[in-house]
Formats: C-alpha cells, structure tokens, sequence
C-alpha cells in the first residue's frame, strides 16, 4: 500500500500532484465541447487544449482565452480549495462578456467544504464509476472520483459524462435564502434530457 499511498496523497505529504488526465474522461469532456483551456497543465498533459497554462493558472484571467471551447481543470489535489475557488469565481464573474463553461476532475472529497461548495454551485456533477487509472500511473487511484460541470450548457454536457458514470444535473434554488442544492436525476435513456 506504500506505493498507492504515497502516489495519490496530498503533494504536502510527499506524494506528487503531477498525473496526467485518463484518456477516456478527456474523450467524454472533448464530447462536450474542444478543450480550449488547461489553465493547470503540466508538460506532456495529453488535453489537447488550445491553450495551456504551466504556471499562474490561478492568477490569470479565463474568459480572456475560453471563448472557442471550455476550460478543462484537474487541478493539483493539494489545492483543490483554491482551484474551486478560482472556478466559481471566472463562472460567476459578471464582468465576463460571455458565460464561460468549466469541466473540473477532483477526488470525491464530500467532507472538505470546497467539495460541497462545488456541490452548491456547479450544474452538473458526475459521480465517477470505479477508481480511475491516472496516465503514468501503475494502479488505480485509490478514491473515487468526481467530475463537475459549471456553464451555460449543462444539457448538452450530460449525455457525454453519463459514459463515466452516474450524472446529475444540481438544482440551485435562491441563493439569497442560502446554500441548498437538489440532485435531479436524469436519464438520459428515458428522454428526459
């Protein structure tokens, strides 16, 4: 267990946060829509996003470069808090001439309040069957896996994450009365979507 151990914890504890996104999630979120942005990329990173970002990811403005597709993050896994932070805050930044549309890979972390503000903001979220194969990577992570959708699009967004596992679009209702989202479940083969 040593060698899992090491290879999926936090970067802070001696593990590393540099694995390369599985090629079947890149293939479903390119289903969505092309990969303009990989505002967290590491060399090598096979996304295939028009643009990427080595560094300073957190710093810099999305909307600037994510008007061709949508902006993919698999963020370090020792920030996820700031890269969900970063996320909520570029798809709800009025000041965006056009409403960007972020897909995020994280660990599902349901206890760690960046989990559930992603639970309380995103539209969409997509609970990852099985434990997914990093590239690089000798053996399954050892957490399950979460995807989430924020965007204008989130119908035409289901259909593609349904091939990784259980999809659900997030039902948000006033948010001046406070934090409370409702899984809908949808099946896409009933028709519903």
């Amino acid at each position: 267990m040593i060698g899992r151990a090491v290879l999926f914890s936090s970067a802070r504890n001696g593990g590393s946060d540099d694995w390369k996104t599985p090629k079947k999630v890149l293939k479903a979120v390119r289903r969505i829509a092309p990969i303009a942005l990989d505002p967290c990329s590491t060399r090598g990173n096979p996304t295939r996003a028009q643009v990427y970002w080595y560094q300073k990811g957190l710093l810099k403005n999305w909307s600037l470069v994510a008007y061709s597709g949508l902006v993919f993050v698999n963020p370090p896994y020792s920030r996820c808090a700031d890269w969900i932070a970063k996320i909520i805050s570029e798809t709800n930044n009025p000041a965006n001439r056009r409403k960007i549309a972020v897909v995020a890979l994280v660990p599902s972390r349901t206890d760690q309040p960046w989990y559930q503000r992603s639970m309380e903001t995103a539209q969409l979220v997509c609970f990852v069957k099985g434990r997914l194969r990093f590239i690089g990577a000798t053996n399954g992570a050892p957490f399950p896996s979460t995807l989430f959708y924020w965007g204008p699009n989130a119908r035409k967004a289901i259909l593609p994450l349904t091939s990784l596992g259980a999809t659900m679009p997030i039902n948000h209702h006033d948010p001046k009365k406070g934090p409370l989202c409702v899984l809908l479940p949808m099946y896409a083969q009933s028709g519903a979507v």
